[in-house]
């Protein structure tokens, strides 16, 4: 019962089995005392009745430990906590993880978060968000019982624009029509101050896969979800792969007329 128990993690199951294994010594110890005592040896059921004492005092403590977390509803211990942590914060949209709980009612544990999400999704984008976050962590952590994720609006904005680029030329640098053969990138720093964006940081950065013969539009994706990009202006629509690795993790991309960078600067500042 006691190896069912722990299986099961369940706590009523494991309370019952303490509750067995001392009916069972205490059985135990009756017989012990009725045979020591025939042999006139009366120390035995002293020391037998001290130990069996000592041992109900120590399992009730344990049930009472154990039920007292549950009615505090009290946080425990987490060993992967570290690891649950970058699984929610690997999604460029999440901005930034206010908290987590983990709780456990039984053998049921439940996790709750509060993230706070790029203020530019939509609803219908941040129940996407949301059911990603669950199916990954469910996936890497199929324990988990039940998660409940509570999504807030980052309160001062800052988001990450990319786009690429024929060459640097500061912001008068042309947009290039391709993606993965771009030889540059401009990685821009918007940030919200009174309803108006304005640009905080700008940088144009080498296309470090442009030499690669396979896979530069599905490097460059993965690298840019490691940047946390926000949105993505292109001449052209994605391939299948690049735009599939975007467009789970809800960056958003938005094909362009625009022919310079500066361009693409005063439209955000605009909004």
């Amino acid at each position: 019962l006691k190896i069912v128990g722990k299986q099961t993690k369940s706590p009523i199951i494991q309370s019952q089995a303490t509750e067995k294994l001392y009916d069972n010594l205490i059985s135990s110890s009756v017989i012990i005392g009725f045979i020591s005592a025939l042999f006139g040896i009366n120390l035995v059921d002293s020391i037998i009745s001290l130990i069996i004492a000592l041992l109900i005092i120590k399992g009730g403590y344990d049930i009472f430990l154990a039920s007292t977390k549950t009615l505090l509803d009290a946080v425990i211990d987490f060993d992967k906590r570290n690891e649950l942590y970058k699984i929610i914060d690997s999604f460029p949209n999440v901005k930034e993880i206010e908290n987590i709980e983990i709780r456990s009612y039984g053998r049921y544990i439940f996790l709750e978060v509060v993230i706070e999400l790029n203020k530019e999704l939509h609803l219908h984008q941040v129940e996407l968000l949301k059911d990603a976050i669950s199916v990954k962590i469910k996936t890497e952590f199929p324990e988990i019982f039940k998660i409940i994720i509570i999504s807030q609006a980052q309160p001062k904005e800052i988001f990450k624009i990319a786009v690429p680029l024929l060459k640097d030329d500061g912001l008068n640098s042309k947009i290039s029509e391709h993606f993965g053969e771009s030889p540059f990138f401009s990685i821009m720093e918007l940030q919200e101050e009174n309803n108006q964006f304005k640009l905080i940081n700008h940088n144009i950065v080498p296309n470090k896969f442009k030499d690669e013969e396979k896979r530069k539009g599905i490097l460059i994706s993965e690298w840019f979800l490691e940047e946390k990009i926000d949105k993505l202006y292109l001449k052209n629509d994605l391939k299948k792969g690049p735009k599939l690795i975007l467009e789970s993790s809800l960056v958003q991309m938005i094909i362009t007329k625009f022919e310079s960078l500066q361009e693409i600067v005063d439209q955000e500042t605009q909004i």
